[in-house]
């Protein structure tokens, strides 16, 4: 059985439909799959997405929790392309994946970097609870 890294725990019946998110290019065995639990990671981001520096209130957790997915499941292929043409494909890929999401790309695209970040940080290890 992997280790992994518990951001926040949760036995919530609520967090939202990140848990069980496809991890692109996560297959078992990869470092993200294996470390971060999706259950965890929705967890994280429904506790701490209000106190975000660009947080809006007129938005909720439906509204923001598509983009903290794109983030996880985009992190292995794009945290490391901060770039136009990076910047083009995933505002292509939050058309297709924000569903009921009011969040135009603008604003979605700050939790999706606030996304990578939390998952560097629990790849260090840094987020492991004991």
């Amino acid at each position: 059985m992997p280790n992994r890294t518990h951001a926040s725990p949760s036995s919530d019946p609520r967090v939202g439909t990140l848990a069980g998110a496809g991890v692109e290019g996560a297959n078992p065995g990869s470092s993200i799959a294996d470390s971060i639990d999706p259950d965890d990671y929705a967890a994280y981001w429904r506790d701490r997405f209000t106190a975000q520096p660009m947080f809006r209130a007129s938005y909720d957790w439906n509204d923001y929790e598509p983009a903290y997915r794109l983030g996880y499941d985009t992190w292995a292929n794009y945290a490391t392309r901060r770039d136009d043409a990076a910047d083009i494909e995933l505002e292509r890929r939050w058309e297709g994946a924000h569903g009921r999401s009011r969040l135009a790309w603008d604003d979605a695209r700050f939790a999706v970097h606030d996304s990578w970040r939390a998952v560097e940080h629990m790849m260090s290890g840094a987020g492991k609870q004991h």
